[in-house]
């Protein structure tokens, strides 16, 4: 038989992994220290999706979000990467086109992909 809490899965939608996202770092924030990496990578991560489902985009705000895509990623392998066993999935890939994407298509909130799969 296996310990309590081993081997659990939370089923979340993805607005509720938003929504922990957002306000996980306001409920926890106090109780973690500042220097700590892999909290500084949550905010990090938070900052970007803010920046990603923001109701407008400028030329501008989409430099600057390749630039945060940029700096996610290479501190997820910095953090992750046990000497180059971490491999960075899709969803990596794709983020890296969601600046271009957010210019020719618009805002992405309430964007789905559903129809690129059917």
């Amino acid at each position: 038989m296996e310990e309590p809490g081993q081997g659990l899965s939370p089923m979340m939608k993805a607005l509720q992994y938003w929504t922990l996202l957002k306000y996980l770092p306001l409920a926890l924030g106090g109780f973690v220290p500042a220097d700590n990496k892999h909290w500084r990578f949550l905010l990090h991560l938070s900052h970007l999706a803010d920046l990603i489902f923001v109701p407008r985009f400028t030329q501008s705000m989409t430099t600057y979000m390749r630039s945060v895509t940029e700096d996610h990623m290479t501190t997820s392998v910095d953090l992750h990467g046990n000497n180059g066993t971490v491999k960075l999935r899709p969803k990596h890939h794709f983020l890296v086109h969601l600046p271009s994407t957010a210019l020719k298509c618009g805002p992405l909130v309430g964007m789905r992909a559903e129809k690129f799969f059917l």
